[in-house]
């Protein structure tokens, strides 16, 4: 009877701590960034010609190469059944192994473009706005700071 009680005591808190770790792992940030500056400042100058990516001209403009061709970004939904909150997933194109990842703040995250000398990627997060027929009760749209998410060797 002991044993029995001890078992429904620590089989759940071994599922629970199994379920915190795989949480932990899944929305851990791994890539090198570095704070460029608001949105609405560095967005105009930053990005130009073939590396801008947003806004996209495309459908679907993933995944994005890198303008030397080595690496390659996509966005994925962080949890199956989350709407919005998304990640970046970096892959190395000759192998296809990941090379980091990023988990967006915001329920959603804009890709910017990638740096020319192809050293990383531009991101800002990013919350859109809501709308309602009962004034006061929308909510404008947020932009966190630009980040650059630097490609590690």
């Amino acid at each position: 009877m002991n044993k029995r009680r001890l078992a429904l005591i620590v089989g759940p808190l071994l599922l629970i701590a199994a379920g915190l770790g795989i949480w932990q792992f899944h929305t851990r940030a791994t890539l090198n960034r570095g704070e460029v500056g608001r949105f609405l400042d560095v967005h105009e100058g930053l990005c130009h010609g073939d590396s801008s990516i947003y806004p996209s001209t495309e459908r679907h403009p993933f995944p994005a190469y890198s303008p030397d061709g080595r690496h390659y970004v996509e966005i994925h939904r962080l949890w199956p059944w989350e709407k919005y909150r998304r990640l970046i997933e970096m892959y190395e194109a000759n192998r296809g192994d990941q090379v980091g990842r990023y988990v967006s703040s915001e329920k959603s995250i804009l890709v910017l473009c990638w740096a020319k000398d192809s050293t990383g990627i531009f991101v800002a997060d990013h919350s859109p706005g809501s709308g309602s027929i009962f004034i006061g009760l929308s909510t404008a749209p947020t932009y966190g700071p630009v980040i650059k998410l630097f490609v590690t060797e």
